[in-house]
């Protein structure tokens, strides 16, 4: 639609579109990423994050326990825990973990058991 002036010269815009002389006014098509289809694939992914709660205190407290404590609860969950419920380690950080799942269930039920082995 064209720009017109609307009373008192104020600019009414009716429309985001502005016509040129001798043009006709398109709208432009809009980007589908879909419909490009080169090597585009959707996969829903799960993240399991998982903190050592009060770490800096335990580590105030008990520093070695806690260090070791910490690594071995790491090493089961890496190479059982994850293996188990197909899961993925993305990142270690200190006093956390994060996961990748390709379903909740594995996620959920690996978290469930990361719990349990922690709590001993």
């Amino acid at each position: 639609m064209p720009v017109r002036s609307g009373s008192r010269g104020q600019i009414d815009m009716t429309n985001d579109e502005v016509e040129k002389p001798g043009e006709q006014a398109t709208r432009p098509e809009r980007s589908d990423v879909r419909s490009a289809g080169v090597g585009l694939v959707q996969q829903e992914t799960v993240v399991l994050l998982v903190d050592l709660v009060e770490s800096v205190r335990l580590m105030r407290e008990h520093e070695a326990d806690a260090v070791r404590r910490w690594t071995d609860f790491v090493r089961v969950a890496t190479a059982e825990i994850l293996a188990r419920h197909r899961g993925v380690l993305v990142k270690s950080l200190g006093d956390s973990l994060m996961a990748r799942f390709e379903a909740v269930p594995d996620a959920v039920n690996a978290a469930a058991e990361m719990h349990r082995a922690i709590a001993i």
